[in-house]
């Protein structure tokens, strides 16, 4: 394959890096006036921490699907050589899993598990102001 094979399956993580990121940042600004509506004050990072927390949780209702695409696609290429692989693509991969297990369940299988880690978001936003 070579360099091209450093680079093979690139593009969805990308996209979807691109759509979370967008997500995360909107969210953030949104979630941080509910927290603290006063403009003349600062927010505290408690405040801050708390937003991010809850941007976290909100987000990971997009990061769990991006995530379960890109771990099936990650998971057939382990597969020994001459086995077909199960997904063509992203998008092949998505139809079968809805078409297989309905949306919810073929797309936000381990969103539990997504939840937690995304929490951690607090303490990037939190980091973040302490810099």
């Amino acid at each position: 394959e070579g360099v091209r094979g450093l680079y093979k399956g690139v593009t969805p993580p990308l996209i979807g890096m691109g759509i979370i990121n967008s997500c995360m940042f909107g969210t953030m600004n949104i979630i941080k006036d509910i927290v603290h509506p006063d403009h003349t004050t600062p927010m505290t990072l408690p405040e801050i921490v708390l937003s991010g927390s809850i941007t976290g949780w909100i987000v990971s209702l997009v990061v769990a699907p991006v995530d379960q695409v890109k771990a099936r696609l990650q998971v057939q290429y382990a597969q020994p050589p001459g086995v077909k692989p199960q997904y063509s693509g992203p998008i092949d991969c998505m139809r079968q899993l809805i078409r297989n297990n309905g949306l919810i369940k073929g797309m936000y299988k381990g969103w539990t598990s997504t939840v937690i880690q995304r929490t951690s978001v607090g303490a990037y936003f939190g980091g973040f102001e302490l810099a």
